[in-house]
């Protein structure tokens, strides 16, 4: 008769763990807060200090000293004397005898630049232990350009017209013929002429000045030049002396121009607009005038030439050329209504 199979020993036991003790033990793995690590202090030892040697310094214990003369042997007072010792800049003035004198320098030697006034800069060498040197600038001394004084006087003058030319509020231009680059060169002067034509500049310049008088209405322009022709390129020259001495009276040449407007039927066109300006120079018209009651107008202070003159009352006109002379009054004539359709 056999015998049964003997199992292992451990088989027999049965382990029962309840399911709830299983939850509580998951859960409390769960929530468990884990240890902060240990902390080990470190310790740092610095090394120990080294020793620097110390670093010898040039010595400092030359010095150089000299006089600055020109050419020809004069000294040079508040002369610059510059050089560099090592790489350390020094620089001293010279005195009223020329002389000067650097203290603690390091050795030589030394790369020196002078500067003079009146001359040149000037560079040498200058050896150690040479004693007094002598820098003497071979350049001859430069003169330095001067501006001549301006004499200045007053000037008086006087400007003669016809007995219709208005004097009153015009204005006299003196142009320096000398170019306004020259050092001595005059600025250019203007100035007002009161109804009996007498005008003055104070303090002007001494000199040549080119002439030209303007109307009241074109104060601080260029034209019209009521002592010249019109296209005339040159102007009258005047020499101001310095004891002003010689007053000026300049001839004004300008004419004037007058005429009539009416209408057909032979009556006055009062507060037309009337219009002028030069043929060759239509852009520079003069101011316009407007009829009187009595259907007069007059331009004056007009330069000898060729004008071309229009008239308009509402939506017609009428133009008229004509040449005024110097000094004269010219009657452009009546100019009908008729002529205006």
């Amino acid at each position: 008769m056999s015998a049964a199979p003997t199992r292992p020993f451990w088989r027999n036991w049965v382990v029962v763990v309840p399911l709830g003790t299983l939850a509580v033990a998951g859960f409390a793995l769960l929530i468990h807060e884990p240890r902060a690590p240990r902390t080990i202090p470190v310790e740092l030892t610095p090394p120990a200090q080294a020793e620097l040697a110390e670093i010898p310094l040039p010595a400092r214990v030359r010095s150089v000293e000299g006089r600055v003369v020109d050419r020809e042997g004069a000294p040079q007072a508040g002369a610059l004397v510059w050089l560099l010792s090592g790489d350390e800049p020094r620089w001293t003035s010279t005195r009223a005898d020329g002389f000067f004198r650097l203290d603690g320098l390091q050795r030589g030697p030394w790369d020196v630049r002078v500067l003079a006034e009146g001359h040149r800069p000037f560079a040498l060498v200058l050896r150690d232990g040479a004693g007094e040197n002598v820098l003497r600038l071979s350049d001859a001394p430069r003169v330095a350009p001067t501006v001549p004084a301006l004499v200045r006087a007053r000037l008086v003058g006087t400007l003669i017209g016809s007995a219709r030319q208005e004097l009153a509020g015009a204005e006299v231009v003196l142009t320096p013929v000398q170019p306004p680059e020259s050092l001595d060169a005059p600025l250019p002067r203007r100035a007002r002429a009161d109804a009996t034509g007498r005008f003055a500049f104070d303090e002007l310049v001494a000199g040549a000045y080119r002439v030209s008088v303007l109307p009241g209405w074109a104060s601080g322009g260029t034209w019209p030049d009521l002592a010249r022709a019109a296209g005339d390129e040159g102007s009258p020259e005047f020499v101001h002396r310095a004891d002003g001495s010689a007053p000026l009276s300049v001839d004004l040449i300008a004419g004037s121009a007058a005429g009539v407007l009416a209408d057909e039927d032979g009556r006055a066109v009062a507060g037309a607009l009337v219009t002028l300006a030069p043929s060759e120079r239509p852009d520079r018209p003069w101011p316009p005038v407007a009829t009187d009651a009595r259907g007069t107008f007059e331009f004056r202070g007009l330069p000898p030439g060729g004008y071309r003159l229009e008239a308009r009352a509402g939506s017609a006109r009428v133009a008229r050329d004509f040449q005024v002379t110097a000094r004269a009054r010219i009657e452009v004539g009546r100019l009908a209504l008729a002529e205006l359709r």
